[in-house]
């Protein structure tokens, strides 16, 4: 299987990582640009290397994008499924196993 370990508050997360959370874990993850990435608990997100925008591929689970401002227009999140959702703020949207949606 795979070696896991965990990451200590404020450590930095770098393009090829992968984080996951356990049953009752949860992580906030903040944003190039501004705005945070909510995990919820047992969850896996990747963060691959994708040209130039900066992308979180949901890989089960979900999780909770709320972006600041239009700088995060190079965060793009994909769900499960593959549908794909650009990270544009002021503006929330929850990204699971069941697809994106806006939160009000």
């Amino acid at each position: 299987g795979e070696s896991w370990s965990e990451i200590a508050a404020g450590e930095t997360i770098r393009i090829g990582d992968r984080v996951r959370t356990r049953e009752g874990g949860r992580a906030k993850l903040s944003l190039p640009g501004g705005g945070v990435l909510r995990v919820t608990p047992a969850t896996s997100v990747r963060f691959p290397v994708r040209g130039e925008s900066y992308e979180i591929a949901v890989e089960s689970g979900g999780t909770e994008i709320e972006a600041d401002s239009d700088r995060n227009d190079r965060v793009v999140v994909t769900d499960p499924a593959g549908g794909r959702v650009l990270a544009r703020g002021p503006s929330r949207r929850r990204i699971s196993d069941r697809a994106a949606q806006e939160c009000r």
